[in-house]
C-alpha cells in the first residue's frame, strides 16, 4: 500500500480507508519506538451501518478515516464490519480478517458480548462506549467514563463556589 492507493474495504461494500500512520516522539532525548511489519496494520472498525444508529456508525467511519489520512508515516488497513445485525458476526468476521486491533463497537453491551472472542483471538477492541463497567483486559474505553466527567464537573462546581449541586436522570 501506498499513501497514493488508499485501500476502502469492508464486508458489505467499500466504506473504509488505508494510508500512512505516525507517531512523533515526545522530545528529543526519547528515541520513538520502531516497529517493523511485513504488512499494514489492519485495523477493523465495528459501528453499525445499517438500522437505527447508521448515521453514528457512518460518522465513526469517516473520522477513522480522516485520522488515518492525516498521519501519513506508517501503513495501515481500516476495515468496516456492520454491527447492527449481530455483533457476534461482525466481530467472528473481523477475527478471521487477520486484523490487528478493533476500534468499537459502538455500545457497551455490544462490547462485552464480543469478549470472548477477543480473548481466544488475543485481540483488544478500543470501544466507544462510555460505560467503565466493561473494562476488562481486552476491552478499553475511548471516550471519557460517566463518572470521571461526573467527578470534574462537581470538582470544578466546588472551585467555582458551588455550595448546592441538583442531578436530574433517572436512577
Amino acid at each position: 500500500l501506498t499513501p497514493d492507493q488508499p485501500t476502502i474495504k469492508s464486508s458489505s461494500k467499500e466504506i473504509s480507508t488505508a494510508s500512512k500512520i505516525s507517531a512523533q516522539a515526545p522530545s528529543a532525548n526519547i528515541k520513538p519506538l520502531t516497529l517493523v511489519r511485513s504488512r499494514p496494520v489492519k485495523i477493523a472498525l465495528l459501528a453499525p451501518f445499517s438500522g437505527a444508529n447508521e448515521i453514528a456508525g457512518r460518522e465513526i467511519t469517516n473520522g477513522a478515516a480522516m485520522a488515518l489520512l492525516d498521519t501519513p508515516d506508517v501503513v495501515a488497513e481500516l476495515v468496516s464490519f456492520d454491527t447492527a445485525s449481530d455483533i457476534l458476526k461482525a466481530a467472528t468476521e473481523a477475527r478471521a480478517s487477520k486484523t490487528d486491533i478493533i476500534v468499537g463497537p459502538l455500545f457497551g453491551h455490544d462490547s462485552t458480548a464480543i469478549s470472548p472472542i477477543l480473548i481466544d483471538s488475543g485481540l483488544i477492541a478500543l470501544s466507544f462506549s462510555k460505560d467503565s463497567r466493561i473494562i476488562s483486559s481486552n476491552i478499553f474505553l475511548m471516550g471519557q467514563s460517566v463518572e470521571l466527567e461526573t467527578s470534574r464537573i462537581l470538582r470544578h462546581a466546588a472551585r467555582s463556589g458551588a455550595k448546592t449541586v441538583a442531578i436530574f436522570g433517572r436512577q
